[in-house]
Parts: C-alpha cells; sequence; structure tokens
C-alpha cells in the first residue's frame, strides 16, 4: 500500500527561524497522522549517538518510521573536491543505519564551469554515485537518486537512467514529481504548469522508484494546481510503486496552513 509522509524542508522557514526542531516535526507529523517522516540530515541537531537514539525512540513511540534521510551533494565538482563529497554522503549513510532509515536520498550534481565541463563532470559523477551505493549496500542502507532541474546532471528522465545504469547494481531512484526539465516553482509565475516533458521524463524513471517525493506548490484551493496528481498517481500505479510519498511543500504560502491542506488532498491518492 501506498504511505504518506512528509518531508522536513517542508517547514525550512519555522526551521530557520528557531520555532520547530526535529522533535516538534515528529509531533506534528503525527497529529497530521501521516505514516511516517522524510528527514534532510540538515535538519538533525546533532550527529551525536544519544541525540540519534532520542530521535528514532521518539519515531517509535509516535509510530512513525523514517522513510528516508536525505544529503545535499554535489558529486560534480572539480576532482579535488569529489572525495569530501562522497564522504560527507557517507557519513549520512552511517547516520541513516544508527536511526534505521531504509535509504539515502543523494544528488547527482551540477557542474561549476561551462556547458564543455558536463562530460568531465558526468564521468565523476557516475564514478561518485557507483561508490556511494556500494558503500551503502555494505551498510546496509539503500542509496537512491534524485532527479533535479535547473542545471543539474539529472534534469530529465533519460539521465536518470543513465546513471542509475552506469552505477549498478547498487543504485536506486527518489522519484521527484517536481524536479523535471519543465516543472512548476521555476519562475514563481501564477500560471505556470508542469510542461508535458515533466510526465514523460515522469513515465521513463517511476520504475525505479523506491521512494517518491510529491512536490506541492500551489494549494490555495485544497488542490494543487501546478501539477497533474490524478496523472502522476496513473503513473505510479501503472509502475506497481508500492512504498512512501513525501509531501514536500515548496509554496509560498504560509508553511502551516497549505500542509494542512496537503495533506487531505493527496489522502485522496493514498488512502
Amino acid at each position: 500500500m501506498l504511505k504518506l509522509a512528509c518531508l522536513s524542508l517542508s517547514y525550512k522557514r519555522s526551521f530557520a527561524a528557531g520555532t520547530m526542531d526535529l522533535f516538534s516535526f515528529i509531533e506534528r507529523c503525527r497529529a497530521l497522522d501521516l505514516d511516517g517522516i522524510d528527514i534532510h540530515s540538515r535538519d538533525l541537531a546533532s550527529e551525536d549517538f544519544p541525540y540519534l537514539r532520542e530521535v528514532k525512540l521518539q519515531c517509535l513511540r509516535a509510530g512513525l518510521p523514517i522513510a528516508c534521510l536525505g544529503v545535499s551533494n554535489n558529486f560534480a565538482l572539480p576532482a579535488d573536491e569529489i572525495p569530501e563529497q562522497i564522504e560527507g554522503a557517507k557519513q549520512c549513510i552511517r547516520l541513516a543505519r544508527v536511526l534505521g532509515a531504509p535509504q539515502v536520498r543523494v544528488f547527482a550534481g551540477t557542474p561549476r564551469g561551462s556547458e564543455a565541463d558536463r562530460a568531465g563532470a558526468w564521468d565523476r559523477c557516475a564514478a561518485a554515485l557507483k561508490e556511494t551505493a556500494d558503500y551503502g549496500w555494505e551498510e546496509g542502507v539503500q542509496v537512491s537518486l534524485q532527479n533535479h532541474n535547473h542545471h543539474n546532471l539529472t534534469a530529465d528522465g533519460a539521465s536518470v537512467l543513465k546513471f542509475v545504469e552506469q552505477a549498478a547494481p547498487h543504485l536506486s531512484h527518489v522519484w521527484d514529481t517536481g524536479q523535471y526539465v519543465g516543472s512548476p516553482g521555476a519562475s514563481g509565475a501564477e500560471s505556470e504548469v508542469a510542461a508535458e516533458s515533466v510526465y514523460e521524463s515522469l513515465q521513463q524513471t517511476a520504475h525505479l522508484a523506491t521512494h517518491v517525493r510529491t512536490k506541492i506548490y500551489r494549494m490555495e484551493t485544497g488542490e494543487e494546481r501546478w501539477l497533474d496528481y490524478p496523472r502522476i498517481f496513473g503513473i505510479l500505479q501503472g509502475a506497481g510503486y508500492n512504498g512512501f510519498c513525501s509531501l514536500v511543500y515548496e509554496g509560498v504560502e504560509d508553511e502551516e496552513p497549505a500542509i494542512a491542506r496537503a495533506v487531505p488532498f493527496l489522502r485522496r491518492f493514498i488512502p
């Protein structure tokens, strides 16, 4: 059965203002009657074992498994900077193992240089993804590559497929509904909607998904206006996906009411 979680970055303004921490985020997810939580590693206040143990215990008491732990990395940087990026991802894998999170979300990366550097950046990234995924496999944690636009190397479905093939056999995929080329949210224009290319890329990669991030941008009416979720969940159903879908709010409206409306909206597809 599909299950609904929420990514901690959905409340990034509350975290930044100091009005929410990871423990109150867990409480909020419980109050929203969610099925699990999705944590970005930057929202962990500490990497010390007593703190991680307390996070894990509060999740257990709330009945909310940690579906995924995310790290923000860039494997497309110059070669001398890649080892530090790999080590950061490996540290996130170790944290996930302690927390009991079954998988870690990684990015491919965005090259700093010109378009001419993308070929070299691709090869560096593919090698780093393989090393990280192989390490995760040995540690008992799945490493999953998330698509991302804005000049990232995984801006379309074909790129995700190629990376997963090159980094085989242990790399899987976090299927992000709002991060392919043509997705909404880039310009903030009210009339913006997802282009057909978004759904083509989602169709290409749905069979790889071991976690889904369901982006929410505009919820004023109680329904997401920029992404076609009946169509998106039709794609997931066709691929036989059976796992967590994490609500990820990236709109400009106040987080609290928007997320409160987004949960029942997504529950139409995730009963």
